[in-house]
């Protein structure tokens, strides 16, 4: 007869009162399973025996075969298939758009990344799985291993947690935390599976990059020579804008997209200038008729008489109104020089009226000199008391000149950069008519210069062929008639009679044309001001000659801002390495099942529940069945041990 703590947790309803005879009809104490006769013992394969629902005992000697524990694993093998095939899908998608514009996706309905995620998910709730089970058949081990001498059977509802979720698998580790074990090993993976999603995520991503648009191209203004026959108007505008502007923008660009690069440099034709000081080639010679005035000349050069104030004289109010005779009426203008601006060369070889070569090999557009005196003016209490000081004279030759130059340029978020690289002042010259002078010249391999072998060529503004008619018209605006028609700086004096009588009230007055303000206020820098007017020049000339677009062999890149797939490689590495660790944990698991004595029970609950624990245990649990807490407290410390005897399997409690 059972006791009646037996009784209680087999749920009898025995009652005391009845009669005896119906003891005979209590059900049995223990399951079945550990209730069938020795008699009943079979040799039968481990698969019968589930099939049959049979619980009949089987020989522990028997080592089952691989081909069984196929079939006992046969879904979690499926689950392992599955979640390698998730693994290298992700690898497969990832190498085949790495570095591709997500515009080349293919799928309308689902994004690069919601691909991933569903791979991820699968393969991870796949590897939980594997995980799961293979906990769940540690624990069998855990409570069966040879050489020891029980476990606490908290550690059967720990082990239940952990093959749960990383909060059970975290509690494990913290309970058994050197623990080299199956179930520990699996608890590990359980939390480390965890962060598969965020590396998977990490794994594909997307960017913005600036990639080069085939479909269209960027273009500058360059020349290749300077055949086009140029305006008037237009001559004129480049060279007073030159001359009286302080910035000389670039020339526009077409960018459709606002940022654009061109490879190397851009070659064109253009005109280059430069101001040099030849005070030194300056002569004078004393005038007889006046102390106080010189003729300064440039030999061979016009004018080659300027009749100006002496170096470093002073004149005072009666000098300078005896200075020039006038009229008797007194309105005749008169004044002297002070500052003069002159062609260089002499006007029957005038630069402007032709192209020539001057001494320094270059192809002259046009070249002159300004010849300035300083004046210092002091005035006192009335105007005898005024005093006019002149100083050195200085004479400056500005000069301009068709030159080869390479530009490189950019266009960043539409603001615009372009650079003279390089200049090449000397034409490679070769004269295409012997017999007569070098109307021109090409520009031929020049190094550096990216001319992919093309001839950049200047012409003359007029080019007179062998029978000496003119081909191409020149302009009649050119450098020369710009200086030409520039009126000097005069210092004034007051006019006079032939008695000798003045106009008190007349002032003393310098007129200061608008060429020499413009030199007045580049005096500090000559260099930059020549360089503007070389600058609208060469303009001129790139609008002026500009190729079409069709025939542009320079045509830049045009940049535009694209999404595209990138792939960060090493953040593939974790999901491998945890589908490879339970991988291992799975197959250690299924080689364990094989050894005679294991049994392949997985994480499945039938067999828990067929199998019994002793009484000792159960005595433990005596009133503390109203929770969890206090089943674990009165029970958790007990050392259990699983064993198989004659009965079967039990949890038999292994006191001190």
């Amino acid at each position: 007869m059972s006791s009646p703590s037996e009784q209680m947790l087999l749920g009898s309803n025995i009652n005391d009162s009845e009669p005896s005879d119906r003891c005979s009809q209590q059900i049995p104490v223990s399951l079945p399973l550990l209730e069938r006769p020795l008699s009943t013992r079979i040799h039968r394969p481990h698969h019968e025996w589930i099939k049959n629902d049979s619980l009949q005992e089987f020989d522990t000697t028997d080592k089952p075969s691989w081909m069984w524990a196929l079939g006992v694993w046969k879904f979690q093998l499926f689950a392992s298939l599955l979640s390698s095939a998730s693994v290298i899908g992700l690898a497969v998608i990832a190498a085949t758009f790495s570095g591709r514009p997500l515009s080349d996706w293919p799928l309308d309905v689902i994004s690069i990344n919601g691909v991933v995620a569903i791979l991820t998910t699968l393969m991870k709730g796949l590897m939980m799985v594997l995980i799961a089970d293979s906990i769940g058949q540690a624990k069998w081990s855990w409570f069966s291993r040879d050489r020891q001498e029980g476990r606490s059977l908290i550690d059967l509802e720990l082990i239940d947690n952990a093959s749960r979720g990383p909060w059970g698998s975290l509690i494990w580790l913290s309970k058994h935390p050197f623990r080299l074990h199956f179930v520990s090993f699996g608890a590990l993976l359980t939390m480390l599976v965890a962060g598969v999603d965020v590396f998977s995520q990490l794994l594909v991503t997307v960017e913005d990059r600036a990639v080069i648009d085939t479909q269209q191209t960027a273009h500058v203004p360059w020349a290749i020579n300077n055949d086009a026959v140029i305006q008037d108007s237009t001559w004129a505008a480049a060279i007073l804008s030159g001359m009286y502007s302080t910035t000389i923008d670039d020339l526009p660009v077409s960018c459709p997209s606002g940022n654009c690069t061109w490879d190397g440099v851009v070659p064109l034709v253009g005109v280059c200038g430069k101001c040099t000081n030849i005070t030194q080639m300056l002569s004078k010679t004393w005038m007889s008729c006046s102390e106080l005035s010189y003729n300064y000349s440039i030999t061979g050069y016009v004018p080659n008489v300027i009749n100006g104030p002496r170096t470093n004289s002073t004149w005072n109010f009666s000098q300078l109104s005896s200075s020039i005779l006038e009229p008797p009426n007194g309105k005749a203008d008169h004044g002297i020089p002070v500052s003069v601006a002159f062609n260089y060369f002499d006007l029957a070889d005038s630069i402007g009226s032709k192209i020539g070569w001057n001494e320094s090999d270059h192809i002259v557009l046009g070249d002159f000199a300004i010849f300035d005196i300083p004046v210092t003016i002091t005035t006192g209490s009335n105007i005898t008391g005024f005093i006019a000081s002149f100083g050195e004279p200085v004479v400056t030759r500005c000069y301009f000149w068709y030159c080869m130059q390479g530009i490189t340029v950019s266009v960043d978020s539409s603001q615009q950069k372009e650079t003279v690289e390089l200049a090449e002042e000397a034409s490679i010259a070769r004269f295409w008519n012997w017999t007569y002078a070098p109307y021109g010249g090409a520009f031929r391999d020049v190094p550096g210069f990216n001319m992919l072998g093309r001839n950049f060529s200047v012409n003359s503004l007029e080019y007179t062929g062998a029978n000496l008619q003119p081909i191409y018209p020149f302009p009649n605006v050119t450098m020369a008639s710009v200086i030409s028609s520039t009126p000097a700086k005069v210092f004034t004096p007051p006019l006079s009679y032939e008695n000798g009588a003045t106009i008190a009230e007349a002032p003393f007055s310098i007129s200061e044309p608008a060429f020499f303000q413009a030199w007045k206020y580049t005096m500090d820098d000559r260099s930059a001001w020549c360089n503007r007017i070389a600058k609208s020049l060469t303009n001129m000339v790139r609008l002026q000659n500009q190729p079409s677009r069709e025939e542009d062999v320079y045509a830049g890149n045009v940049w535009i801002h694209q999404i595209y797939i990138r792939v960060y490689w090493p953040w593939i590495a974790y999901p491998i390495t945890i589908l490879l660790a339970s991988l291992i944990l799975f197959a250690g698991n299924i080689y364990r099942s094989l050894k005679p004595g294991q049994r392949a029970w997985g994480n499945r609950t039938l067999a828990l529940l067929l199998s019994d624990i002793d009484s000792s245990v159960k005595d433990l649990a005596k009133d503390s069945y109203r929770s969890n807490d206090e089943l674990v407290k009165a029970t958790g410390k007990a050392m259990v041990r699983l064993e198989e005897d004659g009965s079967g399997w039990a949890f038999r409690h292994k006191k001190d």
